[in-house]
């Protein structure tokens, strides 16, 4: 547990609830290297060093076949995969394994991976500046 900036105590980040698709990612993955990917993406510690971490691990890809739909809205226009990497070896994962294993909100994932379609670069930002790291 730690004390947030506001003086609430914030309990400690632990590991999601595996994810209920039939690829069954964390089977695939294994708890060993599970348990090491959530302990090396807490040793970053910085929280605009850890995004710019999980911005190298989600592929923004454009939408390859529209289908048509019976409601008219906004179409999507992007999609993304994404992995994780252990010891230099990537696996693929769903969103929901994404955030799980890290031990983040999908919140996070999802701002993170909407920032990629507007900066394809991982960007650091504080206090309104951005500087694009490259």
């Amino acid at each position: 547990m730690h004390m947030s900036a506001k003086g609430t105590v914030v309990p400690a980040r632990t590991i999601g609830a595996k994810c209920k698709c039939q690829l069954k990612y964390f089977e695939l993955i294994g708890d060993d290297k599970i348990r090491k990917i959530f302990e090396e993406f807490n040793r970053i510690g910085d929280k605009q060093k850890q995004d710019i971490y999980l911005a190298g691990l989600i592929i923004p890809r454009t939408v390859a076949r529209r289908r048509s739909r019976a409601e008219t809205g906004k179409e999507k226009e992007t999609s993304f995969k994404y992995k994780v990497r252990v010891n230099g070896q990537e696996y693929p994962v769903c969103k929901n394994a994404m955030w799980a294993i890290h031990g983040i909100t999908k919140f996070r994932v999802e701002n993170i991976a909407k920032s990629l379609i507007f900066y394809p670069n991982p960007i650091l930002c504080s206090n309104r500046t951005c500087e694009v790291d490259t």
